[in-house]
C-alpha cells in the first residue's frame, strides 16, 4: 500500500528453469516489460507508475512452467517450475 502515487523501477535477479522463457511484467494489469530470461541475469524495468493505495505486480511466463519429472521421471520432483527469483526490489 502506498500513501501517494510514485514512480519506481522493479529490479530482479532471475533465472529461467530449463531454457529460455518469455517474461512479461505487468503493473495493475498493464504490461510494462517483455523480455527473454535464460541463465541467471538481472532485469530492471522502465519506470513504473504506481498509484496511491494498492498496486499489483505480476510476473507472467508465456511458456508457463515445467515439472522436473517431465524431463527425468526418476527425479520424483513434481513441482511446476518456471522462474527462479533470487531477489526482487522496488527502487527509485
Amino acid at each position: 500500500w502506498l500513501p501517494a502515487a510514485s514512480s519506481s523501477h522493479l529490479r530482479m535477479d532471475t533465472q529461467a528453469f530449463n531454457g529460455p522463457r518469455t517474461l512479461t511484467v505487468r503493473v495493475n494489469g498493464e504490461p510494462v516489460l517483455t523480455t527473454a530470461v535464460g541463465d541467471r541475469q538481472t532485469i530492471t524495468t522502465p519506470p513504473l507508475t504506481l498509484r496511491r493505495g494498492h498496486n499489483t505486480i505480476a510476473l507472467d511466463l508465456a511458456e508457463g512452467c515445467q515439472r522436473p519429472t517431465d524431463l527425468d521421471p526418476a527425479s520424483g520432483d513434481g513441482r511446476c517450475l518456471g522462474l527462479l527469483v533470487y531477489s526482487l526490489a522496488l527502487t527509485p
